[in-house]
């Protein structure tokens, strides 16, 4: 494959790609959808060399299912990374081992943590 075909192939699906990210991936880790496409169009590109593209489907669709798996697997590890930052407060909270702090401030601190 060239990379001319391949960037045609880029090209004619990149709405179909960029719909099946938006679908699939939470509103709050929008801030990856380039790094999701980029993940996409390798995968396809590594099967496609090792010839694993079948073409039973239109290319399309196999890059629609491509999509949408990369960002059910970058939900996965972004919330994963969330809880650990929030594990990761939580712990240093109780290292502090001071009582006197507002009780609210934990819930603003997560409340922040979530809008980034």
């Amino acid at each position: 494959m060239t990379e001319k075909e391949f960037a045609d192939i880029v090209g004619s699906t990149k709405k179909i790609v960029l719909s099946a990210i938006e679908k699939h991936l939470s509103a709050r880790f929008y801030h990856a959808i380039d790094d999701i496409a980029q993940e996409s169009y390798l995968r396809a590109y590594r099967s496609i060399i090792k010839n694993k593209f079948r073409g039973d489907s239109k290319i399309g669709t196999w890059l629609y299912a491509i999509a949408r798996n990369e960002a059910l697997r970058m939900n996965d590890r972004l919330a994963r990374e969330e809880e650990k930052f929030k594990k990761s407060i939580l712990y240093a909270e109780g290292l502090s081992g001071t009582d006197d702090r507002d009780p609210d401030d934990a819930e603003r601190l997560y409340r922040a943590i979530d809008k980034l």
